[in-house]
């Protein structure tokens, strides 16, 4: 992980997506979707979820939770999350919503050079989704 400033330090976020959605016929993608709605497809595992990463900046708010940024964050500082997406033929179908506040400074700050934020989503789901297993995990490289 490298600092940015000291207010604000740059993490390498990873969604495992399990159970992902079949991505049958011309025109369908699912990716981690930016705030200019491109979609980024995940790298096929060989259990068949997908990974997705990303790099986001988070600085500490006053409150001492973390407030994360960049191309890949949507939402309020306050309700911050990650969007996998699904498209057909342009138009999104269906979208998962992974929230980012549940992950804690001190787990932000426990992160040394790469070492991942890591949580795990079902892919069936839609909407707002839980985390699956222990949540938000710090990986080390």
């Amino acid at each position: 992980m490298a600092k940015t400033s000291q207010a604000e330090r740059v993490v390498r976020v990873r969604i495992i997506c399990v159970e992902p959605p079949e991505l049958s016929g011309d025109g369908v993608e699912f990716g981690l979707q930016d705030k200019d709605q491109r979609l980024y497809p995940g790298t096929p595992q060989a259990d068949r979820s997908l990974r997705f990463e990303c790099d986001l900046r988070v600085k500490q708010e006053a409150d001492g939770k973390p407030n994360f940024l960049g191309a890949f964050a949507h939402g309020t500082p306050e309700d911050r999350f990650l969007y996998l997406t699904l498209k057909q033929d342009g138009q999104i179908t269906r979208r998962i919503q992974r929230k980012l506040v549940t992950a804690t400074w001190g787990q932000i700050e426990s992160l040394r050079y790469g070492d991942v934020m890591q949580a795990m989503i079902d892919g069936r789901s839609t909407g707002s989704v839980p985390l699956l297993g222990k949540g938000w995990q710090v990986i080390s490289s």
